[in-house]
């Protein structure tokens, strides 16, 4: 501890001096400006390797001062490990007996003794598990009044624990006997920190005193710390925490987020942020959180990611960094991007000399519309303030590049290509006469028609959309959520020829596209049934209330409609193809109608295809090299996640490893199955995903191939066009008053 706040001393000292050396420079005498050293430098520390289906669950540094960790899951039970040179390496240190394994562990927690206990479930029996050292064990089967979620130890051995509903106790640690309990609070979180247990509900934090189980005085400072941003800390995952709580024995705590670990002593009127969690892995969104402790003036944070695999963080102080790293890159976006967000977090833990700035324009609270965004930014790049990168997402792309707003990277992309490979007809779908590219995306869907064979054929090639207006005259086209979201499904494959060159818009294509959405609309409404009818009056309200939340348009899945189409009560199904799992789904129906096919509709110029975390750099990007740097590894294997849950990437290493997976993946696939609720439907089905076949994996290649026209997914443009639609789907206007609004509200936005 007293390193610890040492190296926090150093850190405030350093900026001191570096203040007092900029003074005598303004005074007339010239010195060399100190710079502040010394930060914490986040790193993958060592990790055991795991079979499948096991994962950490609990991190502690003993009273022999080694750390320890315990993994579980799967068919080898708990394993105990231990390192004694700061998680670099670990040896096998323990295990439980070979009868624990093929448990579902709830939590298994350590103590600084080396012994811990686990909660378990066999069946519909839970168990209480106390272990030592060694990994000598005994099972103890719960009372149903007493079963609980989750385990934590004080230092001297006591354990407490949390229920599914979030009552605390402390438990006798040889039984699991409730010998105390605290209170049902409802607690998201909870830990035991010195002589007290700490446990977030709602917007509060509870303090119990672990000795006599009585309440202790609320501490404001740590309250207003978690809360006053707004941060809320409900459990959403099995076994992530969106906080961490650790202690030291003396008092003070820390507690970790995604913002970062934040240093304070209990009723102090301080807390400090130790680590920037945006300038570390913390920040990642794809990272949970599972366990914090501070060892040697070090943390170590164990951590899951999308795919389940479990790793350890370690954060060191280091003198011979910058307190603030000396280079910045700044990206923005219109909204929080999930995929920029887990670049930057990962560049900056192998890049610590770069910090990434990634700013947004618009929030959940702000109430900033998208034009009121887009116009901010404008004026900042025009001041010649704007952002490095930008994630061009709703952006009016084409605008940006004739006004010179965006540097060429074909070069960095031409890198990537030749390294790791890109699917090239997507990439360079914008590519201009001179070789140049000035927006590419890093990830895509596309537009897709999935269902009867013979149906979905007569949607297939250019212009046959059209198509849908008269099939869906005959009852069980669509289902009444594929008809609802139709203008938001059709919209890529009609937005590309609406700009004209001159800049205006095309108002009889706009016609087509509003004529076509709300005849099928109509059609589908006139043949629907009371249930389906009331389904369809339903969503329109669910609209109402996304607009005044100002809440916009979600893309609406391809395999929506799986189940009707399964039961062939439905023929088809429009939406956006967004991930393996789409098309797996689909693809293991099996029924009457002879299975499931799908068709691409087309545009002029080729098949649509929707680009998501498009990125552009500034012409006048003020960290060009860094800039570069940092859109090279978004492009790169490295840059973003991908699995059969994600969009599918444009790098193509990635996508072939989705494609392509292993063979535990393929397996763990097939286990998946897609059912219905038999209380709630009268006919209800189950799909039994398969892995496709090699023959259907190179059609599916085939068709991404194929794949050559970008849509245009201006957001302003994107929302006025299916707002007026709507309108007119649902009866409220007449199609040419529709068209006429649109015309009217985008001649004016496209004028500004």
């Amino acid at each position: 501890m007293k390193r610890w706040r040492e190296r926090i001393r150093k850190t405030a000292v350093g900026a001191v001096f570096s203040g007092i050396a900029v003074f005598h420079a303004l005074s007339g005498c010239v010195y060399a400006e100190e710079v502040p050293m010394g930060r914490f430098v986040c790193e993958q520390a060592g990790f055991p390797e795991l079979s499948d289906g096991e994962m950490a669950y609990d991190i502690v540094q003993t009273q022999a001062g080694v750390l320890r960790l315990v993994t579980g899951g799967g068919q080898t039970g708990v394993t105990l490990w231990d390192s004694s040179d700061a998680g670099q390496t670990w040896q096998k240190a323990g295990r439980l007996p070979e009868e624990y394994g093929g448990l579902y562990y709830l939590s298994i927690a350590l103590c600084e003794d080396s012994g811990g206990a686990a909660l378990a479930l066999d069946g519909e029996k839970q168990y209480y598990i106390p272990f030592d050292a060694q990994g000598n064990a005994k099972r103890i089967e719960q009372p149903e009044d007493a079963n609980s979620w989750s385990l934590a130890f004080s230092q001297d051995g006591r354990v407490a624990a949390q229920s599914y509903s979030g009552e605390l106790s402390v438990r006798d640690r040889e039984t699991g006997e409730v010998e105390q309990t605290l209170g049902d609070i409802g607690a998201d979180a909870m830990a035991v920190c010195g002589e007290e247990v700490i446990a977030v509900a709602g917007k509060e934090v509870f303090r119990y005193d672990l000795n006599t189980g009585e309440p202790l005085a609320r501490d404001e400072a740590l309250e207003q710390a978690l809360f006053d941003s707004g941060e809320t800390y409900e459990i959403t995952t099995s076994f992530g925490r969106p906080v961490l709580f650790a202690g030291d024995g003396a008092g003070r705590i820390y507690y970790c987020t995604a913002k970062g670990i934040f240093s304070h002593i209990m009723e102090g009127s301080v807390v400090e942020q130790v680590i920037d969690g945006e300038m570390t892995a913390l920040g990642d969104p794809s990272t949970q959180l599972l366990a914090l402790e501070e060892a040697d003036g070090s943390f170590y944070v164990l951590t899951m990611g999308d795919a389940g695999q479990t790793s350890l963080l370690r954060f060191t102080y280091s003198d011979n960094v910058q307190s603030v790293p000396p280079d910045t890159v700044t990206v923005y976006s219109l909204e929080e991007n999930d995929t920029v967000r887990h670049a930057v977090s990962q560049f900056q833990t192998e890049h610590p000399d770069i910090y990434v700035e990634y700013q947004t324009g618009i929030s959940a609270e702000d109430g900033v519309t998208v034009a009121d965004a887009v116009r901010t930014l404008n004026t900042q790049i025009l001041a010649g303030e704007g952002p490095d990168v930008l994630v061009l997402d709703g952006m009016p792309v084409d605008d940006y590049v004739e006004q010179g707003v965006l540097a060429d990277i074909s070069g960095i992309l031409g890198e990537v290509s030749q390294s790791e490979g890109l699917l090239e007809n997507i990439v360079y779908a914008g590519q201009k006469e001179d070789g140049s590219v000035y927006a590419a995306p890093v990830q895509f869907s596309m537009v897709a028609v999935a269902g009867a064979p013979e149906t979905a054929a007569q949607l297939g090639g250019e212009g046959s959309l059209e198509n849908l207006r008269e099939l869906s005259k005959e009852a069980g086209l669509l289902s009444w959520s594929s008809a609802s979201c139709l203008a938001e499904s059709l919209y890529p494959v009609y937005s590309m020829g609406w700009k004209q060159d001159d800049g205006t818009l095309n108002e009889a294509l706009i016609g087509q596209y509003i004529s076509l959405c709300t005849d099928v609309y109509q059609n589908v409404e006139a043949n629907a049934d009371a249930s389906e009818s009331e389904l369809l009056q339903m969503y329109r309200e669910y609209e109402e209330t996304l607009k005044a939340e100002q809440t916009y348009y979600d893309d609406y899945p391809v395999s929506e409609s799986k189940f009707n189409l399964a039961r062939a009560k439905r023929k088809l199904s429009v939406g956006a193809l967004g991930d393996m799992m789409d098309y797996i789904s689909l693809l293991s129906i099996e029924n009457e109608a002879e299975g499931c096919v799908f068709v691409f509709p087309e545009q002029e110029g080729g098949a649509v295809f929707v680009p998501y975390t498009m990125i552009g750099m500034s012409s006048t990007a003020k960290a060009g090299d860094h800039a570069q740097e940092f859109i090279r590894y978004l492009f790169g294997a490295g840059g973003i996640q991908a699995s059969t849950y994600s969009r599918f990437p444009v790098n193509k290493a990635l996508f072939d490893s989705i494609l392509h997976p292993s063979e535990e993946t393929v397996a763990q696939i097939e286990q998946t199955t897609y059912g219905e609720d038999s209380y709630e439907i009268d006919d209800p089905v189950t799909i039994f995903c398969r892995w496709p076949s090699e023959e259907e994996l190179d059609a599916f290649t085939d068709a991404v191939n194929g794949l050559s026209v970008c849509a245009d997914m201006d957001r302003v443009q994107r929302d006025t066009v299916i707002a007026e639609t709507k309108k007119s789907m649902y009866g409220i206007c007449t199609e040419e008053e529709a068209v006429s609004s649109v015309m009217q509200k985008l001649n004016l936005y496209l004028a500004e």
